[in-house]
């Protein structure tokens, strides 16, 4: 008999410091020097993402569009309300992707390679189960 354990991977597994918050300030910081507080960038990473709709299907929700343009839309749409304009508003949109799957920024929990080896050790398998980015393992 196998035993499976199902692990989400965002803030289970690993992490993202400033997640996309962060991801978008330093675009923004460092393609056009915009002074723009963080926390109106918070803000509109309170809200557009998929998972903020749940009672919507992807289908209905992304009208065709696949979820990274979908929230490029989305993105250039909140940069221009914070001032941007729409040439910068969308190179920033086409940068947020790559810039958030850099590695360089993410970083597993100090303790979720030991814990994942004692439970491989015991006949566990692992499965990651999440509703992160659809690109995760590419």
């Amino acid at each position: 008999m196998n035993n499976y354990i199902m692990w989400d991977f965002d803030h289970t597994l690993a992490y993202r410091d400033g997640m996309w918050t962060k991801t978008i300030y330093d675009l923004i910081v460092e393609n056009n020097n915009y002074e723009i507080d963080i926390e109106k960038i918070r803000i509109i990473t309170k809200n557009g993402f998929p998972w903020h709709n749940a009672d919507i299907s992807h289908q209905d929700l992304m009208q065709n569009l696949s979820w990274w343009d979908y929230l490029k839309t989305y993105f250039i749409k909140e940069l221009m309300i914070l001032g941007i304009d729409v040439q910068n508003a969308t190179s920033i949109s086409n940068g947020i992707q790559e810039k958030y799957l850099d590695l360089e920024h993410w970083a597993l929990f100090s303790d979720t390679k030991s814990a994942l080896k004692a439970l491989l050790d015991k006949g566990y398998k692992h499965l990651i189960l999440s509703n992160h980015v659809p690109c995760i393992w590419q």
